[in-house]
């Protein structure tokens, strides 16, 4: 038989990449709790086995008492399910009828009042017949004789039956295309609504993909040759056993996945089913190629004809003559038998499966394919087909370099020409140049698209207009998105507006700084019954002023609506306590959403979840212990990182803004502790390199503490000079502020248009400017860090934060990021100061601040041993007071790389300095 088209993916690659991530905690089932009257007759079915790897089958390995059920008891539990949990409408009997064959086709089965998910009903078909195939299989492995009379006909008519169904590629097709349009309707309703109801059912659709997946990853690792298989002399039973889905099921499975690919986001296992199906395709061309002889097929070829001569196993030709009466039979088997191979929608479902993660690259690499294909005569192609191409290319865009390449396909090649105009398409690029906030053109280019279908007496959507107003949210332009708000409530009537075009209304409040007017919609949308969804409370959020007005959106988001918080949600909640924190306070709230966010993951799905302690949840319940002081703690932290980057940001931004000593109080670390781990492990991801201090510092060394500036072009600034230093510091603070600030690329090129950086492959993969400019200072940072390893300092978050009460004393804001490398150095030179690391002062090293901002960073420096030493001069009844620091001033210096290029290790006091100005 012929195993291709179906892709090996393991269950953590799916979650990986299906947007809408499967929880477990919502599918879980024990049937073997249900007292129901049925239970007994269906005892010996319930608590069967699972799916075993067909390895095992044939080294007659497999214990079937030692194999855990996976249609019983992973089985959801449908609210429409549990009415009823005895008699004919009980899902013992739905399991009693699958384990023992008692239906006539899966139409039936899907028919029935008790009846699963229509992929639940698929996925246990298949399980089942692989079980009945492993007991066949066991029997002939202990038996002598070959005759296979061993195996009962109880047996051997369910495996029959289910063989015949799994055969049939009409209720195949029928029952995968019903599934489609529930798990169509399931995330139509999370976009729409998005409520806590809507999440689960999609959830319970999502646990139906993965768990037929499974099934039929189980018969693809099917061996199919005769070495694998006990010798038989029974012709039939020889068939089943040989048995394997056909071709023109695995065809229809193939094509419905890649519409559940299209819709769930999972781009990964689209692009891999639709290079099955083009492989399927291939290999069936081939075959019934007339024009190539049979000798120079291939061997795939001649499996793929093996299997077409025994299709059907127990439906075998007779002798009858025609009837009539046969004619319907007759017409129904000739579709079955029906190869659909690759068509330019399964190109096109390929390429919407890229729009919820908007990758870009994978649609653009598979519109080519699409191209290609097309001109070579694969299969016909429309200009629909074209047109629907480019709308989910176009919505795969998430940068401006993604729209320029989008653009430059337009002009430089001939499928302008060939697409009508539509409003559908026109929307999708409406909707595509929105997320190009560096385009040149943007309004202008929304605007001329508007322009053209109002011209061309072509009305625009809801969406078209929900799309004007993200570019005016782009542009920072709220006054038009009302005026596209009001135009749309006119042309298109309050019920046809979607949550896209209230979020976008916020949003454009919310970029342009209106705060006030931002919550003011919301408030009005809320009390008008608006269908908003979580973006647009998200918009709301992301503008909040003050904590207050952050809980209350958050207060309307989960009672007006049931929409529950994510991470995400928590970092717009850390983020407005950070803009004005109040010390231990602002902590216990950290501390607070820090566990709602790892007790909600776990309880959401986790894919960490496999490698946790069991029952770790109820467990902090019981001793009553805070989950995030746990020690698994950090394999939640780590997936919340993974897929919530945002949150970890918003936390070490909080924490950056606390003015607080956490070894002052030993009753506070508890609580920051967790905190200052989430922070961490941002850091450490962009340096590639945990905190470090040096141990062995050589006596009267220089010591250099770099300011973000100078981090930014640590080659051109810094690495001339490094002969001079003994070890390098490099405070948390200017990190951030490195990665926060502004400027240019390392060359020193200034900011360029994104029709211009298109020849630059790092601008096309990353999308902008900035992100271009961020990832060069990280490379040239890691760069630096691996060569000097051995002398640098990183410091780490907690230690700049018990530093923090310094910053205040040298006139340093603590919100003030670059300045703040300048208090660092003057806490590093002083012996007086408690949680500071003293070893450079007990070595009496020189600490040198490099820095070219002197306005922001080396003024700091320079006036404070201005002004201290010319009050020491004239009057010394400070000297005891300011012992320390004064002390510590003989040995701090500021180094501006630009205005000194051949500074070196100082040798001249500032004393000296001072006396003669």
């Amino acid at each position: 038989m012929v195993n291709v088209g179906l892709p090996q993916l393991t269950s953590a690659l799916y979650n990986s990449c299906v947007f809408y991530v499967k929880k477990p905690r919502l599918i879980k089932s024990n049937h073997s709790k249900l007292k129901a009257v049925g239970r007994l007759e269906a005892r010996e079915t319930v608590g069967g086995m699972d799916c075993v790897t067909a390895h095992a089958v044939t080294e007659g390995k497999t214990s079937l008492p030692s194999i855990v059920s996976t249609t019983s008891d992973s089985y959801s539990s449908r609210s429409a399910y549990n009415c009823s949990v005895a008699g004919i409408a009980s899902k013992q009997a739905y399991m009693y009828r699958v384990r023992h064959g008692l239906f006539d086709d899966l139409e039936s089965l899907a028919s029935a009042p008790y009846a699963a998910s229509p992929l639940r009903i698929l996925a246990d078909v298949l399980c089942e017949a692989m079980k009945q195939r492993v007991l066949i299989v066991e029997e002939l492995v202990g038996d002598s004789q070959t005759d296979g009379k061993s195996v009962g006909n109880e047996m051997l008519t369910r495996f029959g039956q289910m063989v015949n169904s799994l055969s049939d590629a009409l209720a195949i097709r029928s029952l995968l295309g019903r599934a489609v349009d529930i798990l169509k309707e399931a995330t139509g309703a999370v976009v729409v609504v998005g409520d806590r109801f809507s999440e689960e059912e999609l959830q319970r659709e999502l646990s139906d993909v993965e768990l037929l997946m499974g099934q039929l990853r189980c018969w693809e690792e099917l061996p199919v040759t005769n070495a694998n298989i006990p010798s038989v002399s029974d012709q039939k039973l020889r068939r089943l056993l040989e048995w394997n889905l056909p071709s023109t099921v695995k065809v229809e499975i193939l094509h419905a996945l890649l519409d559940v690919c299209k819709l769930t986001g999972a781009y990964t296992l689209a692009t891999e089913l639709l290079d099955g199906l083009i492989k399927l395709s291939e290999i069936r061309k081939q075959l019934f190629d007339r024009r190539s002889p049979c000798d120079v097929r291939s061997e795939e070829c001649r499996q793929l004809d093996e299997q077409v001569q025994f299709s059907s196993v127990q439906n075998e030709l007779s002798n009858a003559t025609f009837a009539l009466d046969d004619v319907v039979q007759i017409a129904e088997e000739e579709a079955r038998q029906i190869f659909r191979p690759v068509a330019a929608a399964d190109h096109v479902s390929a390429i919407h499966s890229c729009v919820l993660r908007r990758k870009f690259d994978i649609a653009h690499a598979l519109f080519q394919r699409f191209i290609q294909h097309s001109k070579c005569g694969v299969f016909p192609i429309t200009a629909g087909d074209l047109t629907n191409a480019l709308v989910g290319l176009a919505h795969s865009c998430n940068n401006s370099a993604h729209f320029s390449m989008l653009h430059e396909l337009f002009v430089k090649s001939e499928v302008a020409s060939a697409v009508p105009v539509s409003v559908e398409l026109y929307t999708a690029l409406i909707d595509a140049v929105s997320r190009a906030p560096e385009y040149p053109q943007q309004m202008s280019f929304a605007l001329a698209l508007y322009r053209r279908l109002r011209d061309g007496d072509l009305t625009p959507t809801s969406e078209t207009y929900a799309a004007l107003m993200a570019c005016c949210a782009s542009a920072c332009e709220p006054t038009s998105a009302f005026a596209f708000y009001h135009e749309s409530l006119q042309q298109c009537g309050a019920g046809s507006m979607t949550p896209t075009s209230y979020t976008n209304l916020i949003l454009a409040y919310a970029r342009a700084g209106y705060g006030a007017d931002a919550r003011t919609t919301l408030e009005v949308l809320v009390e008008a019954g608006a269908p908003l969804n979580r973006s647009a409370f998200h918009a709301a959020l992301a503008c909040a002023v003050t904590l207050r007005d952050a809980e209350e959106i958050l207060q309307l988001m989960v009672s007006k609506y049931s929409i529950g918080p994510t991470p995400q949600t928590y970092a717009y909640l850390v983020r407005a306590a950070g803009a004005n924190p109040a010390g231990v306070s602002t902590v216990l709230h950290l501390f607070d959403w820090h566990e709602l966010v790892l007790r909600g993951t776990l309880e959401n799905g986790s894919y960490s979840a496999e490698t946790l302690p069991q029952g770790l949840l109820g467990e902090c319940n019981e001793k009553r212990t805070a989950l995030c002081t746990a020690h698994p703690a950090s394999l939640l932290e780590q997936e919340v990182f993974t897929r919530y980057p945002m949150y970890n940001e918003a936390m070490e931004w909080a924490l950056l803004q606390l003015r607080i000593d956490p070894s002052a109080d030993q009753r506070l670390l508890p609580y920051i502790r967790p905190l200052l781990r989430v922070a961490q492990l941002r850091m450490n991801s962009f340096t590639e390199m945990a905190p470090q201090v040096p141990t062995v510092v050589p006596k009267q060394a220089a010591i250099a503490v770099l300011a973000a500036d100078v981090l930014a072009n640590v080659d051109e600034l810094f690495v001339p000079f490094i002969s001079h230093y003994s070890a390098v510091v490099i405070p948390y603070s200017a990190i951030v502020a490195m990665r926060r600030g502004g400027g240019w690329r390392v060359d020193g090129s200034g900011k360029k248009s994104p029709s211009y950086l298109l020849g630059d492959s790092l601008y096309r993969e990353l999308g902008s400017e900035r992100e271009v400019m961020l990832t060069a200072r990280r490379t040239a940072l890691a760069r630096f860090l691996r060569k000097y390893s051995e002398v640098v300092h990183l410091v780490s978050l907690s230690e700049e934060l018990m530093l923090s009460l310094d910053c205040d004393r040298y006139g340093i804001g603590i919100k003030q990021m670059v300045s703040r490398s300048a208090a660092l150095a003057l806490n590093l030179s002083r012996m007086d100061v408690p949680n500071a690391t003293r070893v450079y002062a007990e070595h009496q090293c020189d600490i040198v601040l490099v820095s070219t901002d002197f306005e922001r960073c080396g003024r700091f420096i320079v006036d404070i041993k201005k002004e201290l030493l010319r009050r020491n001069k004239a009057q010394h009844r400070d000297t005891v007071k300011h012992a320390g620091l004064i002390d510590g001033l003989q040995r701090v210096w500021y180094h501006n790389p630009r205005t000194s290029p051949h500074w070196r290790q100082p040798e001249i006091s500032m004393a000296s300095l001072v006396a003669a100005a």
